[in-house]
């Protein structure tokens, strides 16, 4: 019981913290400044978190000749562009289903669309790295490596305060221009 609260309250923690950038834009009590500020927080956020997984795999993008990624929203674009899902892309939407810190990233490398890379942090602040083949109707995986991660924290951006001090100056000098 214990455990199904508390993987309850990771599941809601990281809903809540992909979730944060997109509620707070649509709240009209935060200023257009606020609202850039904390998106800023999660790329960062997001950044951080990837080279600590891409690092502990020893991958290093700068060395690579090409490298393609894409991101589960530009996997849903495809999915859009195309007008259908198919059983390749069902295969690896499957990869993006479970929960994660950050945003799961899928790599090619060096040309070879054969060979496919997801790597990402898990809750435990384990960092995942999943290959995959491509088949003739489906994506496969061949490995799954789990290994231990750094905790990154997310700095959450208060300003709201600062946004209702603007609120209550601009109040007080209305009708003065």
């Amino acid at each position: 019981m214990r455990i199904l609260l508390v993987l309850m309250a990771v599941c809601l923690a990281l809903f809540s913290l992909n979730s944060i950038p997109h509620v707070i834009a649509k709240s009209k009590n935060l200023s257009d400044d606020c609202i850039e500020s904390i998106e800023e927080e999660k790329s960062k956020f997001e950044e951080k978190v990837m080279k600590d997984v891409l690092s502990s795999y020893n991958v290093k993008l700068e060395d690579m000749e090409e490298v393609i990624s894409y991101d589960i929203h530009d996997l849903r674009k495809i999915s859009l562009l195309t007008g259908k899902t198919e059983t390749h892309m069902k295969s690896i939407f499957q990869q993006f289903e479970s929960i994660s810190l950050g945003q799961k990233q899928l790599f090619f490398f060096n040309g070879d669309l054969n060979t496919a890379f997801i790597f990402y942090k898990n809750p435990q602040y384990k960092n995942v790295m999943i290959k995959m083949n491509r088949g003739d109707d489906k994506w496969s995986v061949a490995e799954s490596k789990v290994v231990e991660g750094k905790k990154i924290n997310f700095n959450k951006k208060n300003c709201k305060d600062e946004h209702i001090i603007n609120q209550g100056f601009n109040g007080l000098f209305k009708g003065l221009d």
